[in-house]
């Protein structure tokens, strides 16, 4: 200890000037409080200790500035923040001691010091930020956000940003400070967790009822991880009524089922959660209480499994409850209630829906209540709606699934023809449908049992229905929500016989794009309308016109650019709309930053369209990359560490690169310096941990642009004309998923 004091006095009174008493002693408690730093090879990695730890000394002179920057390669704010964070988790006590002192000091360092970004963050990949939120210094988090707004987007080993420090240990105050600073609150973990999962699963209702209330977070009540949990779900596993209520009191759906088909009630019950179930219960409906899991159990069944009796007895008197209330109507006709009433009430079907209308075949679903499976068929009756009023039905009839349960939405496919060529219905015309479900036949009926339970008639089949599907993940930043809304546009156009210009068709898509509230739309649609390259303008007044300029394109261009084009999945979706919102807000508050880069955006469009056009694909490239630089400065956090990496991988190989759309993951574009480098790229992939779910895809450019071509499989119902009907929904292209029919017995 003594060698190192006068190690360190000896640069002091070197570089900093005469050595006063006081100075001793300040170097004294630091080298004692440095356990990492008990044999530095230099005095000047000592001095830094001193001065970064104790933050008393304003450095002014360039050569120890040069020195501290060149000592050690240590990083003593993470590592001071660190330690404080581990404090508060192994010695609350200690913690609690240290915590002003410790804040003072990061705090002087902060000052005194201009440090880089690379100098608060660990090998591990936290940042300063990270432990600071984790321990709750607000005062070191609102100077680290000063000088590093980007920090509050960086992610850990984990995928946690500084808001799931904070959350992870319920500090209300960090919290608070992040999401006004920007934080954002949607951001999901590898796996799939958001913050408010976090905050639901530990109990923290203050903090469920502040990231609930963000305005650009109200999906995230009902938002699953990736195994199918909602956040109500994580706070009735854990126990929690008050996160489970602040839930409710946000509209999350209470009857939201994960893979293995468990509500909240029935992970509520599985642990004998008393104050939850009195909570989730007044919400369900009698559906929601008995309903079955995957492996046919209900809540009440989970319970009694687990040994939980308290909560068995407490859903039992509650499905009593319920039935009771279904059965009051009956009681109150009169005096007596019959039996076949009360067997009604548990025996209901409700009016079919119309789901979807093929050309050989309609689907029906249907609604059905049978408490005592006494339903072992079903006929349903097809009635034309201009037909003569005493005309019986046409009648399909079907056998009772095994797989059907007591409260089940069955599905019906009617067909259009029966097997001996007679119709069942006619395509172009207007019908109603209703299921007549039959009560299986016993050697010794019960007294007024029922034999049949009938629905009420469906609406008349008419109107228009979309089907609409993507080959593109969500999130994928190539415009898929512009793209779609254009597609559907357009056909319904022609399916009334109209037609629709380029430019009308992407003003009518700016109007889909806001009800949808997807936060973007102004222009991307511009891109699938119009074939080529086109440079897009609008001005500064409302209603917004967008004014596309198409590029001419010579053929050596064209070629030489999509032999060096390529396009990664980065398997990182993010949603346009939350990263647009801050946008938005970083714009409103008119930071000179912002300004100059926007201006400086429209200045790059301008470059690159003279590049365009001259045929020089490297300016494009470098064009391309002063793109992304620019979004960056947008909106922070933007680019995945991920990403970075693999961009510094490929820095050599690279003309440009830039990720689509308003960035955060989803397809990246990348303009090679050679062409055919797919398989070098492939190989920057598996050098990058985080990119597993990446891959790369060729691409090329789309000289004609939007397109209907016309299919004949399926069509849309109903009073439209058959000429008008043709096979609208084939022309968005149709998503079938896997469905439970009911087989015809025909």
């Amino acid at each position: 200890m003594s060698q190192q004091l006068e190690l360190v006095l000896e640069t002091w009174n070197k570089d900093l000037g005469p050595v006063e008493p006081s100075h001793t002693a300040v170097v004294c408690r630091s080298l004692a409080d440095l356990q990492d730093y008990n044999s530095p090879s230099a005095p000047a990695a000592l001095l830094k200790c001193c001065v970064l730890c104790c933050g008393i000394v304003s450095l002014g002179t360039g050569t120890l500035q040069q020195q501290l920057r060149s000592a050690g390669g240590r990083r003593p704010v993470p590592d001071i923040l660190s330690g404080l964070y581990r404090a508060s988790l192994e010695a609350p006590e200690a913690f609690q001691a240290e915590f002003e002192a410790t804040t003072s000091r990061v705090l002087s360092i902060l000052e005194s010091f201009p440090l880089k970004r690379d100098e608060l963050e660990t090998a591990q990949g936290e940042n300063a930020l990270h432990f600071a939120a984790g321990c709750g210094s607000l005062e070191v988090c609102q100077a680290l956000l000063e000088r590093h707004p980007d920090l509050i987007h960086q992610e850990d080993t984990h995928g946690h940003t500084p808001l799931f420090w904070a959350v992870r240990h319920g500090l209300a105050g960090a919290t608070q400070l992040l999401i006004r600073k920007g934080a954002a609150s949607w951001h999901c973990d590898k796996r799939g967790l958001t913050a408010l999962h976090w905050a639901a699963a530990l109990g923290f209702a203050r903090l469920c009822g502040m990231l609930v209330d963000v305005p650009a977070a109200a999906a995230l009540k009902n938002q699953r991880c990736s195994r199918g949990w909602t956040p109500l779900h994580s706070s009735a596993y854990g126990g929690s009524a008050e996160c489970c209520t602040t839930l409710l009191d946000a509209k999350a759906d209470v009857g939201q089922r994960t893979p293995q088909e468990w509500t909240a009630l029935h992970l509520a019950a599985v642990k004998g959660h008393i104050e939850v179930l009195e909570v989730l219960l007044p919400h369900c409906s009698t559906e929601m209480i008995l309903a079955l899991d995957r492996h046919g159990c209900s809540a009440k069944d989970l319970a009694e499994e687990a040994g939980e009796h308290q909560a068995e007895a407490m859903l039992q008197q509650e499905t009593h409850r319920q039935l009771m209330r279904s059965w009051n109507p009956c009681s109150q006709k009169q005096p007596e209630v019959k039996l076949s009433d009360l067997l009604a009430a548990a025996l209901c079907i409700q009016a079919p829906v119309l789901e979807k209308v093929g050309r050989d075949a309609v689907e029906l679903s249907c609604h059905i209540v049978d408490l005592q499976f006494r339903v072992s068929g079903y006929v349903v009756e097809v009635k034309h709606c201009g037909g003569p009023d005493g005309a019986a039905p046409a009648r399909v009839y079907y056998a009772r699934t095994v797989e059907q349960r007591k409260v089940e939405f069955v599905e019906f496919l009617v067909p259009r023809m029966r097997s001996s060529g007679q119709a069942v219905w006619q395509r172009g015309e207007r019908y109603k449908f209703r299921i007549r479900g039959c009560c299986e036949r016993r050697l010794a009926p019960e007294p007024g049992a029922p034999r049949q339970v009938i629905s009420d008639w469906s609406i008349a089949a008419c109107g228009l229905r979309l089907a609409t599907w993507s080959s593109l993940p969500q999130g994928s930043g190539l415009g898929s929500s512009s793209v779609l809304a254009a597609a559907a546009v357009k056909a319904l156009m022609a399916a009334f016989g109209l037609d629709m210009d380029a430019e009308s068709l992407i003003h009518a898509v700016q109007n889909v794009e806001q009800m949808l509230t997807t936060g973007g739309g102004w222009q991307d649609q511009v891109g699938a309308i119009l074939g080529g390259a086109k440079l897009t303008r609008s001005k500064a007044s409302l209603p917004l016109r967008v004014l596309p300029e198409q590029l001419p394109l010579q053929p050596s261009f064209s070629e030489e650019f999509e032999s060096r084009l390529l396009l990664i999945f980065t398997g990182r979706p993010r949603l346009a709309k939350h990263l647009l919102q801050n946008v938005i807000r970083r714009w409103f508050s008119r930071v000179p930053e912002i300004c100059e880069t926007v201006k400086g955006l429209v200045d790059n469009a301008q470059d690159c369209a003279e590049a365009i056009r001259a045929g020089d694909v490297e300016e494009v490239g470098r064009c391309l990359s002063r793109y992304w630089a620019q979004k960056q400065v947008m909106a922070a956090g933007c680019e995945p560490r991920p990403v970075g990496q693999l961009r510094k991988i490929l820095e050599a190989d690279l003309l440009g690169f830039s990720l689509a759309g308003a960035g955060g993951g989803g397809f990246g574009t990348l303009l090679m310096r050679k062409p055919s480098a797919k398989e070098r790229v492939q190989q920057a992939l598996g050098q990058c941990p985080g990119l597993e779910d990446a891959y790369v895809c060729e691409a090329t450019i789309d000289h004609v642009g939007m397109e209907l071509a016309l299919d004949s499989v399926f069509e849309t119902t109903s009073l439209l004309p058959d000429a008008a009907l043709a096979d609208v929904v084939g022309a968005l292209g149709r998503n079938l998923r896997p469905s439970r029919f009911v087989r015809s017995l025909l």
